[in-house]
């Protein structure tokens, strides 16, 4: 008997606004900072976990603010844990950054250009910038 193979085939949308950070301060005091931010209340979340094929696991530090629409991730671009040698960031092709703020959800309703304006108006803050997630060759380490 022949059994017929289907493959599922999953077109990933890669629909959320991205930032990266460049600064010197450590994830508590980053948050705090974007807690100036109105409206925003970042708070220390469980670290993810992301399993890849072939037992790859990397294990990454963040701070969250979550509201009904939307959720927002501050995420340290060095990795907490990883099994992948060769890789001690998130994103590798751009080790620049210290950090990503990845914006899920109804941007619309909670506007990027805010938490950017307060980044860039902070002293400890060196850079700031949108990012499209697009153009990255690891943007699936941002689907979790």
């Amino acid at each position: 008997m022949h059994l017929k193979k289907n493959k599922l085939k999953i077109d990933v949308l890669y629909d959320f606004d991205l930032l990266g950070v460049i600064t010197s301060v450590k994830e508590y005091k980053l948050a705090w900072i974007m807690n100036q931010c109105p409206s925003c209340s970042f708070i220390k979340a469980s670290d993810i976990q992301i399993e890849f094929v072939g037992l790859k696991n990397i294990t990454i530090s963040n701070f969250k603010f979550e509201t009904e629409h939307t959720a927002i991730y501050l995420l340290k671009n060095r990795l907490v844990f990883n099994d992948i040698l060769s890789d001690k960031y998130l994103v590798p092709e751009l080790k620049q950054f210290d950090y990503f703020v990845k914006i899920d959800g109804e941007s619309e309703l909670f506007p990027t250009n805010a938490i950017l304006a307060t980044l860039k108006n902070s002293d400890s803050v060196e850079y700031a910038t949108t990012l499209d997630p697009n153009t990255l060759k690891q943007k699936e380490n941002f689907i979790f």
